[in-house]
């Protein structure tokens, strides 16, 4: 059995805060180390 998280990206800390963009109904977080705002998939959110 695969877990759910199989082929996702690792998160850059466990304990981020998620956010929805009401919009798109698609939740994204923001990497501090990055410096930049994810979509919850991992792609950087333009």
């Amino acid at each position: 059995m695969r877990s759910p998280l199989a082929g996702r990206p690792a998160p850059s800390g466990l304990n981020r805060r998620q956010y929805l963009d009401q919009k798109s109904g698609r939740y994204y977080y923001f990497d501090p180390v990055k410096g930049a705002y994810f979509w919850e998939n991992g792609q950087p959110r333009l």
